[in-house]
Order: C-alpha cells, then structure tokens, then sequence
C-alpha cells in the first residue's frame, strides 16, 4: 500500500525523510519504507492508504513513477485551493461519521465513502502527475458511455461508483468525465448519484421493503449525508422521501 497524509493543521517547519514539507503539500510513503518525520507541536493530519493494484489501475502515469525509485518523491506539492477543498470534504465525512455511524454500517456507504476519499487524492496527485491526453473518436465516447450503462444495470443490488467504472472499463477518470459530458451533457458523477436516488425511490415505494425506514433506504445505496441526500431526492423528485414513503404505506 501507498500511506499518504493530508495535513489539517501543521504548522510549519515540518520534515519527512529529510525533505521539508512546505504549507500546501501531502506526503506520502510506501510500503516498509523508513518513516522518519520531524514535526513542531500539535500536527493534526488524516492519513488514506491505498491499495497499489488500485493506485495503478486509477492513476497510472502516478503508479508508474511511484515504482520507480530515481524519481519518487515523498513530498507532495499541491494547489492551496485544492487543498483547502479537500480538507473542507474530509472533515465533512468525519463529521458525518462521529453524528451518524449507523449509516456507515452499511455496505453501500462504507464503499461511497473509501471511492469518495480516493477521487479526493487522486484529484491533488493529478497536477503532480497529468495523464497522458488522448483523442477518441465520438463513437469511443458514446461506447464508454454506453458500456457504463450496461454495468450500472446489471448491478441492480449494489451502488456503482465511478472508480467502479474506471476499472471496469480500463478508462481513466478523465476520459470518463469527458465521455458522459460529450454524450450525455452530464457527469458521471450526477449520473450515478441520479441512479442510487431512484435506486432508493424503488425501495420506499416497495412493500417488500416496508419495514425499512427511510435513513436505512439512503444508506444502503451509498447516502451517509442525509442533509445531502434530501436535497438532492427533493430537487429531482419534486418531493421528500418521507412523502414517497408514506405512499409507499398505503400501498
């Protein structure tokens, strides 16, 4: 596994393996490496390890120089917006984890939470790195579409991520992102969440599913930020979950 660190207070002067760690930089240390960091008081960071098969197959160019040794460097410069973001997103996701751990019980949650945090580094490793461009043709966009859609309807039990997709298909996030705007004049990312939100409609409306109250509905298609989750069912649905549930009763 790659262990990165993404700083939330760290005031300066930081070292990591002798190199100084500027104010809008992560860090970052493989495996059985030798972990030396010289740091002043009061250093808050949250740490995100990540699979090496999975750092290679999302962020190749990334993985690449990864392995190699002339070239890794264990200190991280990225934008301080960027990084401002993320800390932002982080902490938010923490947040909701300490008001609300029984949705992160669920399956669904758990992995909309581990791809979210993901997208999340690999979004500040891809300035480090950029990939490599590529130029497909509009039917290669309209087939990387196509096939995305096939895979989120055959997983009819289980919420899709867009890391899911990347994987399957081989593609990078980039060029998934510019096949769904080009095709569907939308992301991959409010596609997908459009699906878990009808995924989670289906199961309010269902008396198969009577017994399940709207907070388990959300979190076992992937929704731990219920404040998120009701406006974004609201905006598409024109109404509130707990209006569709209490058709769904009198069924």
């Amino acid at each position: 596994m790659v262990h990165f660190a993404i700083p939330i207070h760290a005031p300066l002067p930081l070292t990591l393996q002798g190199r100084s760690v500027g104010s809008h930089a992560i860090t970052a240390l493989r495996s059985n490496e030798e972990f030396i960091m010289h740091v002043p008081p009061e250093v808050d960071s949250i740490q995100l390890s990540v699979r090496n098969e999975d750092l290679a197959a999302l962020a190749p160019e990334f993985y690449q120089q990864l392995s190699g040794q002339r070239h890794w460097q264990p200190v991280i410069q990225v934008r301080p917006e960027q990084l401002a973001s993320t800390r932002s997103t982080l902490l938010g996701v923490f947040e909701q984890a300490l008001e609300n751990p029984d949705l992160l019980e669920f399956a669904g949650s758990q992995k909309l939470v581990q791809h979210q945090l993901i997208s999340l580094l690999l979004d500040m490793l891809h300035d480090s790195v950029p990939e490599q461009r590529l130029n497909l043709t509009y039917a290669t966009h309209s087939d990387i579409v196509r096939r995305s859609q096939a895979i989120v309807m055959d997983c009819s039990d289980e919420p899709v991520t867009v890391l899911d997709l990347c994987q399957q298909l081989r593609v990078s996030r980039r060029t998934l992102q510019n096949s769904f705007q080009l095709i569907a004049n939308t992301t991959p990312v409010d596609y997908l969440r459009s699906i878990r939100l009808n995924a989670v409609r289906r199961m309010l409306l269902s008396p198969a599913h009577a017994a399940r109250g709207i907070r388990e509905a959300a979190a076992y298609w992937g929704f731990y930020h219920l404040g998120h989750f009701a406006r974004d069912y609201r905006k598409l649905f024109c109404e509130l979950p707990s209006d569709t549930r209490s058709r769904g009763l009198l069924q």
